[in-house]
Order: C-alpha cells, then structure tokens, then sequence
C-alpha cells in the first residue's frame, strides 16, 4: 500500500485527536482506542450486496478521515495504512466472522510482541490483542470479550454472554496470511452500526437500538424511516445521503420496517381522534418507572396515584407501570410496597439513601442535608436517582426494570396529576399520555429526554404570577360592579395566546399592561351576583399560589420537540444512563438561602454537554397548587423572601452555566427587577381590595360574608411581599459555578 502524504496523516491524527505518537504497545494502544472510537462501524455501503471487492484504498481513507467508517475495508484498512506511515510494521491479515475471508484485521509487531488490532467489526475492544501470549480478555460498559491465541482453528475472538457462555466473534487466519484484496462482507439486508465511546456504547441492530453503559443495557425499538434516520445522522453522525441511500434499500426489502406504526396515533392529539384503533402487543412499547419525592401532601399524592391507575386502566396500555416514591418528610416510615389497580406502588424514606446523598454532597454537586425538615427539591431529586439506582442493582419486586423489558422512567413531582385542563376548564383525561411516551421512544431515539408540559397552575412561584393575576381580577371586578347583582355577567374575551403571559417576571414576549384575561370566562350570561361570590370565596386560592385567571389549559394541538431548558417536574427519561449524566445543584449559601432552580440548572449543563439530548414536547400533566400555603413558617415575610431569594439566585445561577453572564450584574439586575415587581404587587392588592369592599353596596348576606376571607387574603399576601430580598454574594455563586465541572464529575463518580 502507498504511505500516506503528511498532510492526510495529520488530517487522519486530528480525526483522532492526538499527536502524541509513540512505537510501542503503550503508543499503540492509544492510537487503537482512538480509531475505534472516532471512526464508526457500521454495513450501511453493503447492505444487500454480495461479497464484494474491498473499498478504493483513497476513498476508503477518505471516509475515515471524514469519520464516516464502515465496515473493515473502509475502518481497519485505512488504520493499517496510517499505521504503516507512521512507521508501524503493520500488516493487513485475512480473518472470518461467517465465511473465510470476509474479514479483515491489522497485525502490528512493536518490540518483539505482535498485536491483533481489530478495528473494522463493531466490537468495544479498546485494546489490541496480544498474539503472543496466552488467553487474555476485556471488557467495556459491560461488554465482556475473551481472546484465545492458540484456539485450533486460529488466533480467536470470543464474545462472553452474561450468563458466561461464549459466541464467535472473529476467527483470524491460522497462518496469519496477508489479505489479498479478496472480497469482504456478505449480503445482509439488516441494518447494524456501532459508534464505541468512553462512557457508552451505541449499536444498532435492525430496528434494536441499544445503549450499553456501567449501568446496564437499555434498548430502545425504533420505529419508522424519520427515526431510524434521526438515529443514524444524530448520535452515530453518519451522513445523511449515505443513511438515505440504506434506508431506500430496507424500504425495497421490508417496506414494512420503515412504515409509521398505527398505534402512534394512540398518542397523539385527543383521546376521541384515535378511537378504535387496536392496542399494540407489550413487546413494541416500554414498561414505564414513575418516580417522585413527596413532602408530605398526601392529598396530592393520592391524587396522582390515582390519575395515574385511571390512566393504565382507560387507556388499556399494555406496558408495566409502577411508581417508586421517595418520602421527604419528617413522619418516618419504613419502605413500603402497595399494588393498587394493577400498578404497584413502592415507597421508601429519603432517611434510607443518607450514604448517597453524603457522597453527593461531598462532591460539592449539593449541601449537606439535616433529618428532620424536606430536603431541597435538588436534593430530593438526588434522592430519587439514589432509590433508581438501587432498584437497577436489586430489583424491587413489582416495579418495571430493564432487564425484564425495556423501561422508561418519567420524573414528577409530587403535585402533578395524569390529566389534563382543557380549554372548557375542566381537569379530565383527554389524552392517553402513556402512549404518547411509548412514541417518544420508539420515534425519537436521538434524544435521551422529553421535558413534559403543563397544565393548571403554572409551574413558578405563586408571587411571580400574581401581578397579572391582580391585574386580571381588578379589571372583573369593575365588570361585575358595573352590571350590579342582578345584571348578567359577560365576561372579556380572553386575548390570543402569549407565551409565558402568566409569569411576571419573564424576558420572553409578554401582553401589554392593559391587556386582561377574564374571570369565569365560561360563565357567560350567569347572573353577576353567583359569579362575584365564586370569585370572593377564590380569592384565599391565591395563597397557594393558585390560577384564578390565565391556567394553563391544553387546546389539543401537538408542538413539535423543541430545545428546552424548562424542566420542572414533567421530565421523562428515554435512556435511563442521561439520570446519572447531570447532577441537580443545588447551593446553601452563607447567609441560610438554600437556592432553587436545579432542575434549570440541570437542564443548562445538559444542554452545554449535549444540545439534542433534552427536548420539549407535547406532554401535558395538570399542575395543582392545593393545600400548599402552609409551606410557609410563622412569619411569613421572612420566609417569602428567602424563597425568593432560593428563586432569584438559582435564576442566576442557570444563566450563568447557560449563557455565561456575568453573575454580579445578573444578580444586580435580578434582584432590582423582583424587588420592582413586588413593589406593583404590593399596590396591585390594595387596588384589588378597595374594589373588593365595593361589593358592600349591593346588600348581599352571602357576598358580605365572602368578603371578609378575600380581604384577610389580600393582607397576607400583602405581608408576603412587605419584606426586602436578602441582597445575595456574586462570589459565592461565582465560586459555586466555577467549581460546576469538578463536582460535576465527581458527582457522576458516585454512581
């Protein structure tokens, strides 16, 4: 073979990323690891093709350099030759993996001892065999090989199952003869690719697409062209004319393969649009792992439970569901396992998993945690990762695992229900949600996480949403005082949809300030006395944080995926490995302000690490603020602005990691705009309340003693919003960002 020119050595070097070139094993070694993982195996140029004649030796090169790979011809080949113009003795030597002679592999011999490297079969071996010596093995994200030098038939290489038995995976030519240019490969007409990493190995295999990791193996069923194209072009970057022209040969072979599954439309739109159709078999959709945290409110975790047995039992989905609960309050308990409408329930004390969260907090990713108070909702989700990982080592009896069968595993929290809000304002199952995340699944597997949506209560804090609220209810009010007891109510029409109008303090596109959403808007023509009295008796709803007006409401469209970085607690995990890639962090800081956030701090790291692994799509949950004023202490000024500050700085804190601001001037300007904004607040609620006491002049028994609640409400939350917003130090939270990738790592060590 003729050497390659410097300057496609140094073009091959920096697909490799190194320059460090050594002529020993150590050397060689280095550079072995570094092709298998730069340049992909995969029989996409072959599929359907009898054996055939070696790719040219230029565009086989070529196609490395581009990282484009394929089979031997075109990954071990090319490696020998810059092997060979590195100054390596290398050698091309003929090998079998079905026929003699359809497999090719690289002899190299460096101090007396020669190698096997074997770069061109799809298989995670990082390191070149020794033929001179006895038998040796690897292995690699839990990918286990066995190499047997003196095996009768030739230098051996042995795939080792998990049960110990051992498979085939390569016999080399006993003799070691050179490779003739003999024809390579056979016809297939099934997909298969590898992409070898440090941390996970991708294959697919048909329409099996499989994630091997220190955690296990999880595997995803592809379904559709759009999918397995995504795949190929996304995480195994292979180009898309070449993916194209493979795929138009399945569609010739097995159109079958590549046609969209009817029961996708199981989820998608509303449950009426996909009426009739049939329910698939288990074996095409995953059993699906609900895990949450729960401070307490069990309210709002039966509530859950039970939207979500309705939702296994209306939707008839075929698929295992279960939920593993973390319990973050103080009434200790011991784990529990409850079966309740064929889901079984598994619920164990945040106490249990104290080792893991030392060791998280010693990784600087979260602070200490006290017993006896709720952990913060970083730590807790900390927690639940801790309950997850223990369950993948030792299964919990019940509960859907992936080695039984490919699982899901969709974080919520704890005041979310498996239902949604419509546009007539009435919470009901109007979509089948599990279904939706079977098709996530198996339609997008170049993603490793789907942000879910809401409906409901916004999922901010109630005083970020509460100016135009005031807003809004000031301005029906002055409607119903203006029709009197016995007019009829007509509501404002509600304006066109804005994004975020219901949070106060976005930066995105925001309604003009006299821009109002109505009260009761579905009570149109109801008399004004019966609505005035619904909204005094809601008014003390706002202390939760409740939506009196602008809910979030689901009209049944489905947005396409999207870029995200809003999660909260909606987040559905496609490949089980992302739970362990990115920590929730969380920083106490020296004046007691623990900071929130961490889920958008999470969401900012994943996103700086991987830009297509997290996206938003259509999938709605009902968000409930019930029964959660008392979350606040005896004064309540105090610990509103505490949480405010925990809000303000864990803001502060995303945008940092996302964006790279400058933290002393976000926090400056941050604090400035809350402050501003609890300012118009705190004027809203007295303009709302002297509205309120107008209600006085109609003469009501009912409304006069409605009155009273609604206006003690407005006075607590007046009091809510009294107290300054503890200015926070930029230099902790400089420090804090600036010691991210550390603890990032070191958290990610704990797993």
């Amino acid at each position: 073979m003729t050497l390659l020119s410097g300057g496609r050595v140094d073009a091959y070097l920096s697909r490799l990323r190194t320059t460090d070139i050594q002529h020993d094993g150590h050397g060689l070694m280095r550079l072995h690891a570094a092709h298998l993982m730069a340049v992909p195996y995969h029989n996409l140029r072959g599929l359907g093709q009898e054996l055939g004649e070696p790719a040219p030796l230029e565009e086989a090169v070529d196609d490395a350099i581009a990282g484009v790979g394929g089979s031997s011809d075109r990954t071990t080949v090319p490696f020998t030759l810059l092997l060979q113009s590195l100054g390596f003795d290398a050698r091309l030597v003929s090998a079998q993996v079905k026929e003699p002679n359809d497999h090719v592999v690289c002899v190299v011999t460096v101090g007396g001892r020669r190698f096997l490297c074997d770069v061109g079969n799809g298989w995670p071996c990082l390191r070149p065999w020794v033929l001179d010596a006895d038998v040796q093995e690897q292995q690699h994200q839990g990918q286990r090989f066995r190499f047997v030098p003196r095996s009768p038939r030739g230098p051996e290489l042995l795939r080792v199952l998990p049960d110990g038995t051992t498979r085939t995976a390569c016999v080399v030519d006993a003799a070691l003869r050179l490779h003739g240019g003999a024809p390579l490969g056979g016809a297939s007409h099934t997909l298969r690719a590898t992409s070898v990493r440090t941390d996970v190995v991708l294959s697919l295999s048909g329409l099996t697409y499989r994630r091997d990791t220190r955690f296990g193996r999880f595997e995803r069923r592809v379904c559709g062209r759009e999918g397995l194209e995504a795949l190929l072009v996304g995480p195994f970057g292979l180009p898309l004319a070449l993916v194209g022209r493979a795929l138009d040969h399945v569609a010739r072979w097995r159109p079958d393969l590549l046609v969209r599954p009817r029961w996708f439309a199981l989820g998608c739109g509303e449950i009426g649009q996909s009426a009739g159709l049939p329910v698939p078999p288990r074996r095409v959709v995953p059993d699906v792992l609900i895990t949450l945290a729960t401070v307490g409110r069990e309210a709002s975790v039966s509530r859950l439970l039970d939207s979500l047995d309705a939702e296994v039992r209306e939707s008839g989905y075929p698929g295992r569901v279960g939920a593993l609960i973390v319990d973050n309050h103080d009434a200790p308990r011991a784990a529990t396992t409850v079966s309740k409408g064929g889901t079984t329930h598994y619920r164990i004390p945040i106490t249990n998993l104290r080792a893991t969260l030392d060791e998280a907090a010693a990784a600087g990713a979260i602070p200490a945690w006290r017993d006896g108070s709720p952990a913060p909702i970083g730590v807790a989700r900390t927690a639940q990762l801790a309950a997850l990982r223990a369950h993948l080592e030792v299964p919990l009896v019940g509960l859907p695992h992936p080695t039984n069968h490919p699982t899901v595993v969709w974080m919520v929290d704890d005041d979310v229900a498996f239902c949604q809000l419509g546009a007539d304002g009435e919470p009901r199952r109007r979509t089948n949600l599990l279904y939706r995340a079977a098709r996530y699944w198996a339609e997008m597997p170049q993603h490793a996480v789907v942000l879910g949506t809401f409906t409901g209560d916004p999922p901010v804090p109630g005083l970020d949403c509460l100016e135009g609220q005031l807003s809004d209810l000031v301005a029906c009010v002055r409607g119903l005082l203006a029709v009197g007891p016995y007019g009829s109510w007509q509501p404002p029409p509600t304006p066109a949809p804005v994004f975020d109008a219901y949070y106060d303090l976005t930066e995105s596109e925001r309604p003009g300030s006299r821009t109002t959403w109505p009260y009761a808007a579905h009570q149109v023509g109801e008399p004004a006395r019966a609505v005035a009295l619904r909204l005094l008796l809601d008014i003390p709803r706002l202390l939760d944080g409740q939506q009196l007006t602008r809910p979030l409401t689901w009209d049944g469209d489905d947005a396409d995926p999207r870029p995200s970085m809003r999660r909260g607690g909606n987040a559905l995990f496609l490949d089980l490995d992302a739970l362990f890639r990115w920590p929730t962090p969380v920083l106490t800081t020296s004046d007691g302000v623990t900071t929130r956030r961490a889920d958008t701090i999470w969401a900012a790291l994943a996103a700086a690490d991987d830009p297509t692994a997290v996206v938003e799509a259509t999938l709605p949950l009902l968000h409930g603020r019930e029964g959660q004023r008392a979350e606040l202490g005896t004064d309540p000024s105090v610990d509103a602005a505490l949480h405010s500050a925990a809000q303000l700085r864990g803001v502060v804190l995303a945008r940092a990691v996302a964006g790279r601001r400058s933290i002393p001037q976000e926090l400056a300007a941050r604090e400035r705009k809350v402050s501003a904004h609890r300012a118009r607040v705190r004027r809203r609620l007295v303009d709302l309340g002297q509205w309120v006491r107008e209600f006085l002049a109609w003469h009501c028994e009912d409304i006069d003693e409605a009155i009273e609640p609604a206006l003690r409400a407005l006075h607590e939350l007046g009091r809510r919003t009294e107290r300054e917003i503890p200015a926070g130090d930029p230099a902790e939270l400089e420090a804090f960002v600036r010691d991210l990738p550390a603890s990032t790592e070191a958290w990610r060590g704990i797993w």
